[in-house]
């Protein structure tokens, strides 16, 4: 179901930031998946996934209705939280839960 829209995280960072980021800085070579990307256009929507975005300092995602100057720019949940929802809801689409990046293996908490 979440195939198509899983892509290594290494391999999405370069756009998004336009340099190379194969480790957190530690040493650990830290890595992940990037299960999904997701925007609504208008607040009070569910998030839809999307092919790639744009980010912008201090602001968020272009095109996302809750983008902007403010303490939330960009929502991150990892699929791992969404799992323990999916085994009794099997169907809940990525976007569910109003997050922008979807994430698998990466410790969210330590970012």
């Amino acid at each position: 179901m979440m195939s198509d829209h899983k892509k290594r995280i290494d391999d999405v960072m370069e756009p998004l930031h336009g340099e190379e980021r194969k480790s957190d800085g530690d040493g650990t070579g830290m890595s992940g998946i990037l299960r999904g990307i997701c925007i609504s256009e208008k607040k009070g929507t569910m998030k839809h996934p999307v092919d790639s975005v744009q980010l912008k300092k201090e602001h968020g995602i272009i095109g996302d209705a809750h983008a902007g100057n403010w303490h939330r720019q960009v929502s991150l949940l990892a699929d791992e939280s969404v799992e323990k929802m999916r085994e009794k809801f099997p169907d809940i689409p990525i976007g569910a839960f109003a997050e922008n990046i979807l994430t698998e293996g990466i410790e969210l908490c330590t970012l």
